[in-house]
């Protein structure tokens, strides 16, 4: 009988260890956070066929497509701090694409028309920039400017970045030339693709942005 009870207590003491052992390792899933609502809701949704993304010197904007709507200060928490560089110049919500990625329009060193692509980063509830999509600068010897392109060319649901840049002199002579097809690495951001996807030619940069051209 003595025997019986001894196995009973060893019983419930290796039970209430195991208990023990399992809440000591329980680990909570971290919490993933959203965008908050009011700036989510200036974003224009789109799906992307093949997206030309270029910027522009041009005060008044007249006709350009990623004008964009103004972001309030009061919502500049929920962008990184990589967006607020320059803020006080105006921060604009553009579009949003497939695959949760957000066009926004931002200050540069040059000017106030950078455009760039964002994805929320989940741990702080933030938009992040991922890539720079497009902007357009000269100083005294050089003028350069890039365009990006978002297409999905492989028709795999992911999306493909093609980025075209081009460095001209004083002299208009083409001194730094750029083509890339970047794509989805599944991770919320892209890294270098096939150039066989795009053809070069099927990609021109837009003409009369910068006072060189």
């Amino acid at each position: 009988m003595k025997q019986v009870y001894f196995i009973f207590l060893f019983g419930i003491f290796f039970i209430g260890c195991t208990n023990s052992s399992q809440e000591g390792t329980t680990t909570e899933t971290p919490k993933m956070m959203e965008l908050n609502t009011d700036l989510a809701s200036l974003f224009e949704d789109i799906i992307v066929v093949k997206m030309h993304l270029f910027s522009t010197a041009d005060p008044t904007l007249k006709d350009y497509p990623y004008i964009g709507k103004p972001i309030a200060t009061n919502l500049h928490q929920y962008l990184d701090e990589s967006l607020l560089e320059n803020a006080e110049m105006g921060l604009f919500a553009t579009y949003k694409v497939q695959n949760q990625y957000y066009v926004l329009r931002v200050p540069s060193r040059e000017f106030s028309n950078e455009l760039v692509l964002c994805r929320l980063d989940e741990s702080t509830g933030k938009l992040k920039k991922v890539e720079v999509l497009a902007n357009g600068w000269c100083r005294t010897e050089r003028c350069h400017q890039q365009d990006a392109w978002l297409a999905d060319l492989d028709l795999d649901q992911q999306l493909e970045l093609i980025i075209r840049s081009r460095d001209e002199n004083k002299e208009g002579k083409i001194v730094g030339n750029l083509f890339r097809v970047k794509t989805e690495d599944g991770r919320g951001g892209f890294v270098i693709g096939k150039d066989s996807l795009a053809n070069p030619t099927s990609y021109v940069l837009m003409e009369g942005i910068l006072p060189m051209q």
